[in-house]
């Protein structure tokens, strides 16, 4: 018994090592969004981050994402781990593990409380991965439809980030009237939650693609 509890007590301690590790790299790869990344730092942040997963899931891999179930520090970890490629240029292997995580999301977590706030987090993501890929139409699709479920559980964190998806595809498809009128709504909603660092980016956004001058 007790080399049972030395051995969970030394796992807690390696997983707490972990987790703060993992939230300097939620930090990182924000900051990173803005620069290139080596590939050498690109596979060390990876790599940490399917360490910390196999100690919570067991055999993970990443061709097998369908046959586990994830708590949400699992899934805020693939979220990241599908940045993390985004980052590299690898956009159909960010895409295909959104789509995976998205299904895993509807299949299993359906009736639980954080369904929304998941799929949302995924679903918002997923587009902007579609969106790079030049996929409008399948960003707009999805952005509708995590719109769609943020509202109906009453989740709007990313309703603004779903409108802006969709005004940024609109303008490449060359639907300006319609692309104008959702970023404007994305600026005010932004305002109203009191998001000055999106407002600020999505302004920027529709005045360069439209020459729109947001007030708000």
């Amino acid at each position: 018994a007790y080399k049972e509890a030395a051995m969970k007590k030394a796992e807690t301690e390696v997983l707490q090592e972990l987790y703060s590790r993992i939230q300097d790299e939620i930090s990182e790869i924000h900051t990173s969004a803005t620069r290139s990344v080596s590939q050498k730092e690109s596979k060390e942040r990876q790599e940490l981050l399917l360490q910390a997963l196999r100690m919570t899931v067991p055999g993970f891999r990443l061709d097998r994402i369908s046959q586990f179930r994830y708590g949400r520090e699992e899934m805020t970890i693939l979220n990241m781990i599908a940045r993390t490629l985004a980052s590299e240029g690898k956009k159909e292997e960010a895409i295909d593990l959104y789509d995976q995580l998205l299904r895993n999301i509807e299949r299993n977590n359906r009736e639980l409380d954080r369904f929304a706030s998941q799929f949302c987090l995924i679903a918002h993501n997923y587009a902007i991965s579609l969106g790079r890929a030049e996929r409008y139409e399948d960003a707009i699709q999805l952005a509708e439809r995590g719109q769609e479920i943020g509202v109906s559980y009453g989740n709007y964190q990313f309703l603004p980030g779903f409108l802006a998806i969709k005004a940024g595809c609109y303008f490449f498809l060359g639907e300006r009237e319609k692309s104008a009128s959702l970023y404007t709504q994305a600026c005010h909603i932004y305002k109203a939650m009191g998001d000055e660092h999106n407002l600020k980016i999505i302004r920027q956004e529709g005045k360069d693609f439209l020459g729109l001058d947001i007030s708000v």
